[in-house]
């Protein structure tokens, strides 16, 4: 998609945060329903930081300390987050198909999209903008190092 992986990283993570203080804003009867959803994105956060491991340390055979971090960090928020789910059984797949069946219960539906998208767009402003002036910063010190040089 000619997305930088660093800016996947930071959108994930921000949006995490934000649902998660949606998620708090919401009402208690949504909860296992939020934390199912969240459940599912740290998900696949953490298959995507399995790959980034084995490509990291099998392929390029290179070790970068923070990109470790960062993959311990999304083991132990997978490990939380099992945790909270954990009075539900861990039926997760159960709790959102309940949402949805017998009747969809349109009003949880309706908020819990809202607060997802009201997430993602939040979200999506934060790290493309984070992503733009970084980009412009990085591009900016490279030609002035340049021009030092020549």
């Amino acid at each position: 998609f000619g997305i930088p992986v660093a800016t996947l990283g930071l959108f994930a993570h921000i949006y995490l945060l934000i649902a998660f203080i949606a998620e708090r804003l919401m009402r208690p009867k949504l909860y296992p329903h939020m934390y199912c959803v969240i459940y599912l994105i740290v998900l696949v956060m953490v298959i995507f930081a399995a790959y980034e491991a084995f490509v990291s340390f099998v392929i390029i055979k290179a070790v970068c300390i923070m990109c470790v971090v960062l993959y311990l960090l999304t083991a132990f928020l997978m490990l939380s987050c099992k945790r909270a789910l954990t009075p539900m059984s861990g039926e997760i797949i159960k709790t959102l198909y309940h949402l949805f069946v017998p009747g969809i219960s349109w009003p949880h539906v309706i908020r819990l999209g809202l607060a997802l998208l009201f997430s993602l767009f939040i979200t999506a402003v934060i790290a493309y903008g984070t992503d733009r002036y970084l980009v412009s910063y990085f591009t900016e010190q490279t030609r002035y190092i340049f021009f030092m040089n020549s």
